[in-house]
């Protein structure tokens, strides 16, 4: 634990005197050109600080689970994050529980829970890759930041293009709440990539092992994919067909009634 420790402050004094006076100039000519904004921010700030303050708290809760292994603690939540939103899809496809119980909010309380489990997964798994800090190095410590910075940042925005593309609601499990689309989505980042959410929160998990150094952030960056690519094989793409098979039979149903009623 000290040698993470001591791994992760050598890190920082890196970046703070080599990466950040290269980045300095542009950081400050943001600032000056976003100056008129600055009301905005403190007024944005104020919003969202009480969510940020409520997260840091559910952090400072969660269990260590100090009898169990970092590695496979995240290693659980990983895949109990797969496994509780395709639970959740199916419940609601099947049942309308969620529906019954917040009406049109459902969609909403499904989504705050996906969030919720993505974070306490993220917890564990960022949690095991500062522990292991330092113990495969395959860059210097410059040329690791940059790496994994890039890709970090490359996933993240990767994950809000699709979330554009796709809007809120369909990015968290809209189909099974009744939010079925026209048609599949074929724009945006699915011209390059089948599930693009999955790839760039991949991407993110992988850099954030690159910054640290991190055998185990490596190891578990193949877990996060592999365990993403058997749900969209085994669980969400048969789950999606049937939904779209339903919806078309429901559709073709009423199309029918409606031309007996009229004709």
């Amino acid at each position: 634990m000290e040698a993470a420790q001591e791994y992760v402050s050598i890190v920082k004094q890196v970046v703070s005197s080599n990466v950040m006076p290269a980045i300095q100039p542009h950081l400050d000519g943001l600032v000056e050109l976003t100056s008129p904004l600055h009301p905005y921010y403190l007024e944005l700030l104020t919003i969202i600080s009480p969510l940020i303050i409520f997260i840091k708290d559910l952090e400072n809760a969660l269990p260590n689970f100090e009898s169990f292994q970092p590695k496979l603690i995240s290693i659980f939540f990983i895949v109990f994050h797969v496994l509780f939103y395709n639970s959740i899809a199916r419940l609601e496809f099947n049942t309308k529980i969620f529906t019954k119980i917040f009406g049109r909010s459902a969609v909403y309380v499904n989504a705050l829970l996906l969030i919720l489990s993505a974070l306490i997964r993220d917890h564990y798994v960022m949690r095991t890759i500062l522990l292991d800090a330092g113990s495969k190095p395959f860059f210097d410590l410059e040329t690791s930041y940059f790496i994994g910075s890039t890709l970090c940042y490359l996933g993240i925005f990767l994950n809000l293009w699709t979330l554009y593309t796709l809007g809120f609601i369909g990015m968290y499990n809209g189909d099974s709440f009744g939010y079925l689309m026209d048609a599949p989505v074929s724009g945006g980042p699915y011209v390059m990539f089948d599930d693009p959410q999955y790839f760039g929160t991949t991407m993110v998990l992988l850099g954030y092992a690159i910054i640290n150094q991190s055998r185990l952030g490596y190891g578990l960056a193949g877990v996060l994919y592999i365990v993403f690519h058997l749900s969209v094989s085994i669980l969400e793409g048969p789950h999606m067909e049937k939904g779209k098979f339903l919806f078309v039979h429901d559709h073709n149903e009423k199309t029918i009634k409606w031309l007996k009623d009229h004709f």
